[in-house]
C-alpha cells in the first residue's frame, strides 16, 4: 500500500493545524509499514516561505515517517524557477515518460497549468504547478492513495469522481484515508 501525502498537509502539520489527525494517519502508516511519500515540491514553493525553525521541524517529520520524496519535473522559465530560462515558459525537463498515461491524466485534469492564460491561474500559478505534478507523480507512479484536505480545482469533488472513475485514482481527505487504510490493512 502506497500514498501521497499533499504539500498543504505537510505545513497543517507544522503549523498545528489538524495536526493531531494528521500525525494518526502518519503514524499508522509507519506501524503498518505503508509507504508514505510527498512530491519534492514540498520543498520547492512550500518550504519558501517558511523560516528555518519550521524547515528544519519539516526534515525532521519527513525522517521520522521515512517519507519517500518524488522527484518532480525542473521547470525552467516559469515562477517555479528562481534561474530563469533561455526557452519560452512551458519547457521543463523530467524524468518520468508514461505518454498513455498522460493522456489520460491530461482527459481528467486538464493542460499543464503553465500552458493556462494567467487570467485562469492569477498570482498562484506555483499552487497550480505544485498540485498538478504531485498528483501526476502520484498518479504515474500508480498509488493507492492520493491524501489532501484541498477542495480547490484539481480536488474538487466533481474532479476526485471523474479522475476515480476515469484512472481509478483516489483521492481523499485525511479522515478518510485514514478509514479507508484501516479498512484495506
Amino acid at each position: 500500500m502506497c500514498i501521497t501525502i499533499d504539500s498543504c498537509l505537510w505545513i497543517d502539520l507544522i503549523d498545528k493545524k489538524n495536526s493531531s489527525r494528521i500525525k494518526n494517519l502518519l503514524n499508522f502508516c509507519k506501524d503498518n509499514k505503508i509507504s508514505i511519500h510527498s512530491s519534492s515540491r514540498v520543498y520547492n514553493f512550500d518550504s519558501v516561505k517558511m523560516d528555518l525553525v519550521q524547515q528544519k521541524v519539516l526534515y525532521e517529520i519527513i525522517n521520522k515517517y521515512s517519507v519517500i520524496i518524488d522527484s518532480s519535473p525542473f521547470r525552467f522559465g516559469s515562477v517555479s524557477s528562481k534561474l530563469g530560462s533561455r526557452f519560452s515558459n512551458g519547457d521543463y525537463l523530467s524524468s518520468i515518460s508514461h505518454k498513455e498515461e498522460e493522456g489520460q491524466f491530461e482527459e481528467v485534469f486538464g493542460s499543464d497549468p503553465i500552458k493556462l492564460p494567467k487570467e485562469n491561474t492569477g498570482a498562484r500559478l506555483s499552487n497550480w504547478i505544485s498540485d498538478y505534478d504531485s498528483l501526476k507523480q502520484h498518479y504515474l507512479n500508480k498509488r493507492d492513495v492520493f491524501v489532501t484536505n484541498d477542495k480547490k480545482i484539481y480536488f474538487s469533488e466533481e474532479k476526485r469522481i471523474l479522475a476515480k472513475k476515469k484512472l481509478k485514482l483516489i483521492i481523499l481527505d485525511v479522515k478518510d484515508t485514514f478509514i479507508f487504510l484501516k479498512k484495506y490493512t
